[in-house]
């Protein structure tokens, strides 16, 4: 029978350590990434809330939003503090799936949400954008709405 060197025992020991902080490591690092993607749904919900709530309590933004949704609005016939007005409702509107698209491109948000939702949004509110002179905001947004844009498949039905 062979004898055991106490000093192989001890590295034995310390290597099922380190495999054991390895597995323990890779077990936190999941938990964390699913609360990250936990904050931003809150995130994302509490800014439409707040964003609904301000437009619900004001009439006259209350009335600008239902014609920018609908399309009802003609930007030339606005007066100077209508079009601010629109102006805010507007980007913000484009912030928010801006936001979305950076989740999206990060793993943080679902592909149907993106896809049902952010996509025909876009599809929707960027020609409005553009009429009024906004820009898209970060590069792979303004290449994705380009890209949304151009693609006949996301037909404006799709909204």
């Amino acid at each position: 029978m062979k004898k055991i060197d106490i000093g192989q025992m001890v590295s034995i020991f310390a290597n099922l350590g380190v495999l054991a902080g390895i597995v323990f490591l890779a077990a936190e690092v999941h938990q964390t990434q699913i609360a990250m993607q936990s904050q931003a749904y809150q995130a994302r919900a509490l800014d439409a809330i707040y964003w609904d709530y301000e437009v619900a309590k004001d009439k006259q933004i209350r009335k600008i939003a239902y014609q920018l949704e609908t399309g009802e609005i003609d930007l030339g016939s606005l007066s100077s503090e209508e079009r601010q007005v629109a102006l805010y409702l507007v980007d913000a509107a484009k912030v928010d799936v801006d936001n979305e698209h950076y989740q999206y491109e990060n793993g943080f948000l679902d592909p149907g949400f993106y896809n049902g939702v952010t996509v025909p949004s876009i599809r929707k509110r960027a020609p409005i954008w553009r009429d009024l002179g906004l820009t898209e905001g970060r590069p792979t947004f303004r290449r994705e709405v380009d890209r949304i844009l151009r693609d006949a498949s996301l037909s404006s039905s799709d909204n």
